[in-house]
């Protein structure tokens, strides 16, 4: 991920931008791959006053794709009253992934 990360910060600087908005980095260190400034946005307070105004908590479940993003999927389960779940991947090649489901809560 960092090798292909920093390759389309490259990409992005060769393209001619001079400046980046980001929405929700799967990792905060990308910030510092690129060369110039970048605003990163984060999408948790629209989310959470649209949940807190229009979904029950006792029937929203919040996943996290893979045991890397569990501590931000617990982070909004903890905020929003909701179970937690989540979506392990075992790799069957170089290039697939197989999902399986557990609950947590």
């Amino acid at each position: 991920m960092p090798i292909t990360a920093k390759l389309i910060a490259n990409l992005l600087v060769a393209a001619g931008a001079n400046r980046i908005l980001t929405m929700d980095l799967h990792s905060q260190q990308i910030q510092g791959f690129f060369d110039i400034p970048v605003d990163h946005l984060y999408a948790s307070p629209v989310f959470f006053e649209y949940f807190a105004k229009h979904i029950k908590s006792s029937s929203l479940v919040v996943c996290s794709p893979d045991v890397g993003g569990m501590k931000m999927a617990s982070a909004y389960a903890d905020v929003l009253g909701a179970g937690l779940g989540l979506i392990g991947k075992r790799r069957t090649n170089a290039t697939r992934s197989k999902p399986s489901t557990s609950s947590v809560t």
